[in-house]
């Protein structure tokens, strides 16, 4: 009825009011204006005059019961894109809450509805059951997203045309959901097919197997200290009543996710990446000061440029087995507005029960060189280890390989938790915005009180409040802890041409020479 009746008042008279078939521009106005009352846009359509052209979806002449029948097509198809598109932002939101199960089924009646971003919403519904111990199953909603056989096998040559799609050009998304199904193969073993994949996805280099297939800690062959790698590990760094209480402030179900809206799959709040900055003068007003102080003076005895330090970002991240997180190198703001680097950067390896999670990987190459890493170190996740490496270099943690470790039954999946610092000359404090939302290097709110800013209540960071006496044990009687050995690997990268020859998980590679560094876009990684 307001259909009808706008149109009236638009057209002049109702559709189909001479008597005979609708004209095309009736067809026009009735489909726009079917649209605009499903989407709840109450915009004039006067700007389309009687003379407008015919939609290419309406024909010249049509009925007034067949052009009910096609509207009537059209706002089903509208309903059920709409209710696909609610399902994505419901999983999105399960997700976020840490209802796995529940998030699975949302993506999957997305996906049944006709999601309007089907290859997304496959790619995060496979990496959910990554994630959930569920390989078997990822792999196979992957392949049959790409239109391959999901219960596996060899490729062929009609296989690669039906993953590259249909105009032999794979979009963002396909390449996005066969990288994913790379790594699935690669930490399965499967080298051959992950190769075949990885041509077809146009890429030239890419992580060498010994990075995907990391030797497990206890295969693992540490080298002698050499005083000329790009970083640190201790361990027993950080007194225990410390480390306790990073563990309660960063336990899997505190606050302080809570409140940032935290995905633990994503490995990001709600809104993205965020951190909070502290000044390195004046009296401590926070736990995080009192622990940031100790980090550094411990940092300088290796980096003495530590000196010139003013200030100590630092974050967070609490991920299950199967997540890791690109390679990067460490910037302000993302880098948003250009790579400024700080003086080192550290991990804290709060809670990293056996087992759990891949280890971090940090290289030789620094974002000026010409050439890609040649050299690679592994820092195993340890409760209580502290790695400090220089941020410029390029680094990342790779995902663990194999099944996420069985827990009691009803208990949650154990997590890797750390605590990232870096240690600035000069960075910027951003304060929080209207929309109250966390982001890079906010101030930290004051732990006397809650904290209210916009929408938001924040109330995590009255853990931190001061004094908490005993929290960095005896000073006085702690002895420097000595560096540990770091096993380190030859050959980083590899040409997606050879890779296959080197496939063995040792680490060691044949050509260790310096490759001529290419475009990001072809590089694989995970």
């Amino acid at each position: 009825a307001s259909v009808l009746a706008k149109f009236s008042s638009e057209g002049g008279e109702s559709p189909g009011g001479s008597g005979g078939p609708l004209e095309g521009w009736e067809q026009v106005l009735l489909q726009r204006l079917v649209t605009q009352e499903l989407s709840g846009d109450t915009r004039s359509s006067r700007r389309q005059p009687r003379a407008s052209p015919l939609s290419k979806r309406a024909p010249a002449v049509e009925s007034l019961a067949a052009c009910e029948k096609r509207l009537r097509a059209v706002v089903v198809s509208t309903w059920v894109a709409e209710d696909a598109a609610e399902a994505v932002a419901q999983a999105e939101e399960l997700e976020r809450g840490g209802d796995w199960a529940g998030a699975q089924v949302s993506y999957a009646r997305s996906l049944s509805l006709g999601s309007p971003k089907p290859m997304d919403t496959a790619t995060r519904l496979a990496w959910l059951l990554r994630v959930q111990g569920c390989s078997s199953e990822a792999e196979a909603v992957l392949r049959h997203a790409l239109g391959l056989d999901p219960a596996g096998g060899d490729l062929d040559d009609d296989d690669m045309a039906v993953v590259a799609g249909p105009k032999a050009q794979l979009s963002a998304a396909r390449r996005t959901a066969l990288g994913r199904l790379v790594q699935l193969l690669i930490q399965d073993g499967r080298e051959e097919q992950a190769m075949q994949l990885l041509r077809c996805g146009g890429w030239r280099y890419r992580l060498a197997p010994w990075v995907l297939r990391y030797p497990l800690p206890a295969d693992a062959q540490p080298q002698g200290f050499d005083p000329n790698v790009p970083l640190r590990v201790f361990d027993g760094a950080l007194p225990q009543p410390l480390l306790r209480h990073l563990a309660d402030v960063l336990a899997p179900k505190s606050a302080f996710w809570r409140e940032h809206g935290y995905n633990e799959v994503a490995g990001c709040g709600e809104s993205g990446y965020f951190s909070y900055l502290h000044p390195l003068e004046g009296p401590p007003k926070s736990s995080m000061d009192l622990a940031a102080r100790h980090v550094l003076e411990l940092a300088k005895n290796h980096f003495p440029e530590l000196a010139e330090a003013t200030s100590a970002e630092w974050w967070a991240h609490c991920r299950p087995h199967a997540c890791g997180h690109q390679m990067h190198f460490d910037s302000d703001n993302e880098g948003i507005g250009g790579a400024l680097h700080p003086i080192c950067s550290c991990v804290v390896y709060v809670d990293a029960p056996d087992g759990v999670g891949g280890p971090t990987l940090v290289t030789d190459q620094r974002l000026s060189d010409d050439s890609l890493a040649t050299k690679g170190w592994l820092v195993y996740p340890k409760p209580g280890r502290l790695a400090i490496y220089d941020g410029s270099y390029l680094h990342g943690v790779v995902p663990g390989r194999g099944e996420p470790p069985a827990s009691a039954a009803g208990a949650a999946q154990p997590r890797r938790i750390t605590w990232m610092l870096a240690f600035w000359r000069q960075i910027k404090q951003r304060p929080f915005e209207e929309d109250g939302l966390a982001g890079s290097s906010r101030p930290l709110p004051d732990p006397a009180a809650a904290f209210e800013t916009g929408t938001r209540r924040f109330t995590w960071h009255q853990k931190l409040a001061l004094p908490l006496p005993g929290l960095l044990g005896d000073e006085a009687a702690a002895k420097l802890p000595l560096p540990s050995p770091v096993p380190m690997h030859m050959g980083v990268w590899v040409p997606v041409d050879e890779a296959g020859s080197n496939s063995s998980s040792s680490g060691s590679s044949k050509d260790t020479g310096a490759v001529p560094v290419p475009d990001y876009s072809e590089c694989w990684q995970f």
